[in-house]
This record gives C-alpha cells, sequence and structure tokens, in this order.
C-alpha cells in the first residue's frame, strides 16, 4: 500500500509540474506574438515646424483648396503649380508659427464662443444650404477648423491690429503725399431705354421726341435690368460702361435725348439727366477714406514684418523626402 501511495504522490507531482510548464509556454508565446505585432507606420509629413509636424495629408488638402480656386480663374500650368505648391506649404508654416505663438501667449477661445460663432455663420445661410452642408457642419473637423480660425483672429487682434493707428495730422499728410489716388472721375446720370431691335428702338425715341415721359416708356419697353425704375442708371463713372456709350453720354447736353445707338447689349436711347465734371476732392470730403486707406496700408506691413519675425525664430525642417 505505501508503495502504491508514494507512485500516485509521484504521478501527482509530475502532473503538476507539467501543468505549470505548459502554461509557461503558453505564456512565452503569448509574449512572443505581443512583441512581434508591428506598430502601424507613422503619418507621412511634409515638415516640422518647431518639432511640430505638417503632415502630407495637411498639405494635400491644403494645396486642393487652392488648386480648385485658381482652375476657376485660368487653366494651371507647371510652372504654375510648382509656385501653388510652395504657397500651399508656406501657408501651413505660418498658421503652424501663429498657432504656436498663440499657446505661448495663451490665446485661446471658449467652447461657448466657438459655438456662437459657428450658430451665427449658420445664421448667414438659408435653410437649404445648412441642410445641403449638414455633415460638413458636424464634422469634427470643421468645428476644429474653425476653433483655428477664431484663435489666429483674436491673436492678429492682439498682436496687429491693437497697434495700428492713424491721426488727423498722419491722414493729412498722406492725403497731401496722395493727392492724385483721390481725384472724382468725371461722371453723369442718365437714363436708358435699350431694345434688341433697331426698329423698336427708333419708334421708342419718336414717342420720347413726342413729348413722352422717358421713365414710362422704358418700364414699357426696356429690357434692361434698371427697366423697373424708369431706366435710372445713377450716377456712371467714365471708363465703366461700353465705349461707344461713354462717348455718348459724355458729349450729350443734359436733357437732350439721344440718338439710337448700338452696343453688344442692344440698341440704346439715352437721356442725360446730370453731369459732374469731377476733379480733385478735398480732405474733409474724403477724410474717412484716408484714414481707412492709411489703416489698412500700415496694417499690411505690420502684419508682414510680424510674420517674417515669427518665421526668424523657427526652426522649419522640409522632409527631404518631399518634393
Amino acid at each position: 500500500m505505501k508503495g502504491r501511495a508514494a507512485l500516485f504522490k509521484k504521478a501527482a507531482i509530475d502532473g503538476f509540474d507539467c501543468l505549470k510548464m505548459f502554461k509557461v509556454i503558453i505564456l512565452s508565446l503569448l509574449l512572443l506574438g505581443a512583441c512581434g505585432k508591428q506598430e502601424p507606420p507613422p503619418a507621412p509629413y511634409v515638415a516640422t515646424v518647431n518639432g511640430q509636424k505638417i503632415f502630407l495629408a495637411e498639405f494635400e488638402e491644403k494645396l486642393k483648396s487652392y488648386m480648385d480656386l485658381l482652375k476657376t480663374l485660368a487653366p494651371v500650368g507647371e510652372g504654375e503649380f510648382k509656385r501653388i505648391r510652395e504657397a500651399a506649404l508656406d501657408s501651413l508654416i505660418v498658421e503652424k508659427l501663429i498657432l504656436q505663438r498663440a499657446q505661448e501667449v495663451m490665446v485661446t477661445v471658449r467652447e461657448e464662443d466657438l459655438d456662437r460663432s459657428l450658430e451665427e455663420m449658420k445664421e448667414g445661410r438659408s435653410g437649404e444650404e445648412v441642410e445641403k452642408n449638414l455633415p460638413e457642419l458636424k464634422d469634427p473637423r470643421w468645428r476644429e477648423s474653425q476653433r483655428k480660425r477664431l484663435i489666429i483672429e483674436a491673436l492678429l487682434d492682439r498682436e496687429v491690429s491693437a497697434k495700428v493707428s492713424v491721426t488727423n495730422g498722419e491722414a493729412q499728410e498722406y492725403y497731401n503725399k496722395n493727392r492724385s489716388a483721390y481725384v472724382k472721375t468725371r461722371s453723369v446720370r442718365a437714363v436708358q431705354i435699350v431694345l434688341r431691335d433697331r426698329e423698336k428702338a427708333g419708334k421708342a425715341r419718336k414717342r420720347l421726341v413726342a413729348g413722352e415721359d422717358f421713365g414710362q416708356v422704358a418700364r414699357e419697353l426696356s429690357i434692361g435690368p434698371e427697366a423697373s425704375r424708369g431706366g435710372d442708371l445713377g450716377f456712371l463713372p467714365e471708363g465703366i460702361m461700353p465705349e461707344s456709350f461713354d462717348k455718348m453720354a459724355f458729349s450729350l447736353p443734359p436733357g437732350r435725348i439721344s440718338p439710337v445707338f448700338k452696343t453688344l447689349y442692344g440698341y440704346h436711347i439715352i437721356k442725360v439727366l446730370a453731369r459732374d465734371e469731377g476733379g480733385e476732392v478735398s480732405f474733409p470730403q474724403v477724410k474717412n477714406r484716408v484714414i481707412a486707406d492709411l489703416k489698412r496700408e500700415r496694417h499690411e506691413s505690420l502684419h508682414r514684418a510680424w510674420i517674417e519675425g515669427l518665421k526668424a525664430k523657427a526652426v522649419v525642417v522640409i522632409n527631404k523626402n518631399f518634393h
């Protein structure tokens, strides 16, 4: 009996040791599997700004927005494409620098201010537009882009706009140096009737010469968008209308009805109601415009200098694999 008990005991111990060994093997295999699991490759980037990456996806999105805009204006050639790529990258570098500066001086946007801004943007759109763009408006990335925009605006207000001022004396001096920019172009106030058919235009002119009211005939016959206003075009500065129109309007005495003449838009009859010969405008008349012009000029200059200052202190590294 004792021999048999000893045998059972030894078998139990051997079984327990095997179980322990089996667990060790399984655990080892699991650890090896975990160690062998590969991490996803890092997202490709095009540059770093003070160590912060500009990812390829950001760049491609910015480049696409530039291309979509420019393609509506003219075809984009190879040389232009290279400049557009450089401009897109520079724009992202500047954005990173500004946001880093905002973080440095602790300029932030509260959630309630962001919510209010987004609601104001919706108010500027029709219900149909909001419904159409609802997926975009709900996209967290869009919300984040609006947050960045508000942060950038707040920082620029603080570090650029707040430093721009113009005194009355400075505005007067600016006006004196730039008088030619404030010369009023001569203009005429005219009413017109425009028709597609010369014969109909001739009949309309006969009615006017016979004494019928110009505005009434214009409302009845004219195909121009101003017909509902009796053909009143308001004051027209010289040079904005077709050459044949300008020639007739600026040679016609006020109150006289013109002969029928042609432009690309049809056959016209006009009557000049008033004429302004233009000329130099005094400083008091354009003071507010002068102040606005000088402020804009100073703001642009200060903004450029501010951006160059951020760039001068930054460490920007373009990825060597980015071409």
